[in-house]
């Protein structure tokens, strides 16, 4: 299968059934956009991963987990995976990890000070079976409780790949230690210049393929922009290099936003 192959059915397995594409919540959408960077070139791929509605197969609310004081809060990628990877085995115990991203939230009033990300969503895809047999079992977890909120599962009828998860459970840079580097280099100043309208960041982990370590993937929105987040920036997951990606064709232009609105 081709790399553009894989892709595509990733994409298929994260969206599930098409039509619920605007599927709304208490963050802006379920959607994570996700701009996959090349060591050839900057090729970008979108990736609109959509959690499904409670019909698609997901849990009575009574069914999922409950909260837990020995867990850490807020959850983590890391810090949840042992929970989302119990959650896959008890589904399927051949359950492969697909893709695993994250969404971060800030007060859209915060001060300068506050970088701490008030709230959010991990969300762990798997996939089991293979050929037209093949589904996808979309886990959601709140960051705050770092309880399940919502599952759903998805059939693809069509193969795809799943990674190795010791590749971001071993990773030498953690999510949380990517979201600083991030921030460092690029993130915080982005945020600073409006976070009335930059209040939104999304992560993803990029497995290592065709010769390019694995990353993270970081985007942050700004909801002037219409179409996809507003910078992109793929931290190193093994030696923290970044590579800094505004977006050049923005709707409207970065540089025709005009005024924050206060």
């Amino acid at each position: 299968m081709s790399r553009m192959d894989t892709q595509e059915h990733r994409n298929e397995a994260e969206m599930g059934r098409p039509g619920w594409d605007s599927i709304h919540a208490p963050v802006q959408s379920w959607a994570l956009l996700v701009l996959a960077s090349t060591m050839a070139a900057l090729t970008c791929l979108g990736i609109w991963i959509v959690i499904m509605s409670p019909e698609e197969g997901a849990r009575a609310p009574s069914m999922l987990s409950m909260p837990d004081p020995g867990r850490l809060r807020p959850a983590t990628l890391e810090t949840a995976w042992p929970m989302a990877a119990s959650r896959a085995s008890e589904w399927a115990q051949d359950a492969r990890l697909f893709s695993l991203s994250s969404q971060y939230d800030w007060p859209a009033n915060a001060t300068a000070g506050q970088e701490e990300p008030a709230g959010g969503w991990l969300i762990y895809v798997f996939v089991r079976g293979v050929g037209r047999s093949t589904e996808s079992f979309a886990i959601m977890v709140e960051r705050n409780a770092a309880v399940i909120a919502r599952e759903s599962v998805t059939v693809l009828g069509t193969d795809a790949a799943g990674f190795d998860p010791s590749q971001f459970v071993q990773a030498p840079l953690s999510s949380i230690q990517a979201l600083d580097v991030a921030q460092s280099a690029a993130g915080a100043s982005f945020r600073d210049e409006c976070r009335a309208t930059r209040f939104v960041m999304r992560q993803t982990f990029q497995p290592a393929q065709d010769g390019l370590g694995a990353g993270w993937i970081l985007t942050y929105n700004d909801t002037r922009v219409r179409n996809g987040p507003a910078l992109t920036i793929r931290v190193d997951a093994s030696t923290g290099s970044t590579d800094v990606t505004p977006f050049s064709g923005s709707d409207p232009p970065l540089d025709r936003l005009g005024d924050c609105p206060r």
